[in-house]
């Protein structure tokens, strides 16, 4: 595949994921609350930029204690930088 299948891949997987967790959450505005786990969340950011979690009432990340720390520790110096 190289690096151009693998960018291929991950704008492929990033897309259908965002449009399923669009069209569940959808499914939810009907007057129910909607709750989204993302297991094995890795340094996943959609929580960060997909608007549609932001119609959801609760959100989880979950995933080994050293990714989890790492993910914080790189979100952390991006608010020190102001990005």
């Amino acid at each position: 595949f190289g690096l151009e299948g693998h960018v291929m891949y991950t704008a492929a997987r990033t897309r259908l994921i965002n449009d399923r967790v669009e069209q569940w959450i959808q499914e939810f505005e009907k007057g129910k609350d909607c709750q989204v786990l993302n297991l094995g969340a890795g340094l996943d950011t959609r929580v960060y930029w997909l608007e549609s979690l932001e119609r959801a009432s609760l959100y989880w990340e979950i995933d080994s204690e050293s990714v989890m720390a790492h993910k914080q520790k790189i979100l952390d110096q991006l608010k020190e930088q102001g990005d």
